[in-house]
């Protein structure tokens, strides 16, 4: 009867040892928040203090959040959108959204980005038309987070220039202003080793599709994606806590209308035209409005006088140069007046923000 018993307790134990090891203890919801609210510093932050982040997001915790999001539905025609993972696999010319027109690197930014934006990090025209960027709070945290310093630019441990949510409780979220861009490319990046989940909507925020992304830190990972109708916006979302998404050069419009100004690739003198709203000339805005005509724009016109000005630069000659721009702009700036294009305080506006650029500057090519 001992040996009996013995055996028994000893049956017990051996099922509570394994059971225990089996045992994942979850903590409870505000534990979770507390968590992480201690560790919801911005990047810039840290980088400022020369933190060093490898260590830093080792550290924090990986709680997964995606799955606990309202579940949304694919439609009934699963064949609307295409995804790619390989840009050899998608042959399409999109204009690119690449940031390189920032003034600073690493430093907050507000969390809404767009070509009117006004801020230390970019000025009026510095971003591509058509598109906005936000950092959304998807876990109701909002106060944990200040939205003047929801974005930066990151070009952290060998990153290009990559644009980057600050904290950790925000979505990135791509929206495009029109209703011509059928195809999106990008290259993605994650600060922690975790997947990326990429959801699109079109009109009306109807649901076209998701995809996975299964990122490594700090390397991009190429994602494009072709839809029988419009896109109108694309959440990027990472599996936990502390992801940190960031996204460079963002390719978007129509195959076949790279610059979505309604002229074909093959038929368009500037197959990636300058849509700007007004003539902008080296970040000054003239004030002057961009006309579109036989597909080119004012501003197309004016920089390729730039581009040519460009190309016969030594580093020794800028004066000459820059007097030469001014006086071919005017050159043309005379024929759209004559035309009535332009009112003479246009085109006064138009020669004082070109004498005023740094213009030319020199290329470098590697």
């Amino acid at each position: 009867m001992k040996r009996l018993t013995f055996f028994y307790v000893l049956l017990l134990a051996v099922i509570f040892i394994g059971c225990e090891k089996e045992t994942t203890i979850i903590p409870e919801s505000n534990e979770i928040q507390d968590l992480q609210m201690q560790s919801n510093i911005p990047i810039t932050t840290l980088i400022a203090d020369e933190v060093d982040l490898k260590t830093y997001f080792k550290q924090q915790s990986t709680i997964k959040t995606f799955e606990s999001r309202a579940t949304i539905q694919q439609p009934d025609d699963m064949a609307v959108i295409y995804f790619y993972y390989d840009a050899d696999d998608f042959d399409c010319n999109l204009i690119k959204e690449d940031f390189e027109e920032f003034k600073f690197i690493n430093d907050g930014m507000p969390s809404f980005l767009d070509e009117f934006t006004d801020s230390r990090i970019f000025s009026p025209g510095d971003i591509l038309p058509g598109i906005t960027f936000e950092a959304i709070d998807h876990l109701g945290y909002e106060e944990n987070h200040d939205t003047s310093n929801g974005l930066f630019i990151c070009n952290w441990n060998s990153m290009p220039n990559v644009l980057m949510s600050n904290y950790w409780n925000t979505d990135l979220v791509i929206r495009f202003k029109n209703d011509n861009v059928t195809e999106v490319s990008m290259s993605l990046y994650n600060l922690l080793s975790t997947d990326v989940y990429i959801s699109v909507f079109g009109i009306d925020d109807t649901y076209l599709g998701m995809t996975t992304v299964y990122n490594q830190q700090y390397f991009a990972r190429y994602l494009a994606m072709s839809a029988l109708q419009p896109i109108k916006k694309v959440v990027i979302s990472s599996d936990y806590y502390g992801g940190y998404e960031g996204v460079d050069f963002i390719g978007f419009g129509s195959c076949s209308d790279a610059d979505n100004d309604g002229c074909p690739n093959e038929e368009d003198p500037y197959p990636n035209s300058i849509m700007t709203e007004n003539i902008i000339i080296d970040g000054i805005d003239t004030g002057v409005e961009n006309t579109f005509e036989n597909c080119s724009t004012m501003a197309d016109e004016i920089q390729t006088i730039i581009n040519q000005v460009n190309s016969q630069y030594t580093g020794d000659n800028y004066y000459t140069l820059h007097k030469k721009l001014s006086i071919e702009v005017s050159k043309l700036t005379y024929y759209w007046y004559k035309d009535r294009k332009i009112t003479s305080k246009e085109r006064t506006a138009i020669s004082r923000a070109t004498w005023n650029a740094q213009i030319p500057y020199l290329i470098i090519t590697e």
